[in-house]
C-alpha cells in the first residue's frame, strides 16, 4: 500500500510505532506515556514486564545492551496498518569488537486511542532472545 491508501488514524499509528522504534535506539523511555497506552499489555514479555512500567524496564534494558555496540541501528524494513492494527518488520544491525550483528523482529500492534494497547513481537521468543545473549557473551 501506498501511504496515500491508508486512512489519518492508520498513519498516526504507524508513526508512534515508528517513533517507538527510534526509541528503543536512542534509550528515550520518556516518550513511553505518550506512546503507550496506561493499561497496555505486551503479551511475549517475561512475567513482571508485560504492563507499561515493565516496557519501560524492557525499551531501557535494550538501550543498555545495544549501547555497548560500536555501531548500532534499528531499521524498519516493512509497515503495515490496518485499522487498529499495525505490523512492522524491523532489522537490527551494528558491530561489537569489531564483529558484525544483525536481527530481525517482528512485531504485531493493537491501538486504542492513539496509543500501543497490546503488542506480540518476535524478539521476546526464546530463540531471538539467546542470540542477543550468545552474541553479547561471545564479546567477552
Amino acid at each position: 500500500m501506498t501511504t496515500e491508501q491508508y486512512t489519518e488514524t492508520e498513519k498516526k499509528n504507524m508513526e508512534t510505532v515508528r517513533r517507538l522504534l527510534h526509541g528503543f535506539a536512542d534509550g528515550n523511555v520518556e516518550q513511553i506515556d505518550e506512546l503507550v497506552h496506561k493499561n497496555f499489555t505486551n503479551h511475549n514479555a517475561p512475567e513482571g514486564l508485560q504492563d507499561r512500567d515493565g516496557f519501560r524496564t524492557i525499551v531501557e534494558r535494550a538501550h543498555g545492551a545495544f549501547s555497548t555496540f560500536d555501531t548500532f541501528k534499528l531499521n524498519p524494513v516493512q509497515l503495515f496498518a490496518k485499522d487498529d492494527h499495525v505490523a512492522m518488520m524491523d532489522v537490527g544491525e551494528g558491530s561489537k569488537d569489531g564483529r558484525p550483528y544483525c536481527h530481525a523482529d517482528i512485531h504485531l500492534f493493537v491501538m486504542k486511542d492513539g496509543k500501543m494497547f497490546e503488542h506480540w513481537n518476535s524478539f521476546g521468543l526464546p530463540s531471538q532472545h539467546d542470540q542477543l545473549m550468545t552474541f553479547l557473551g561471545a564479546g567477552k
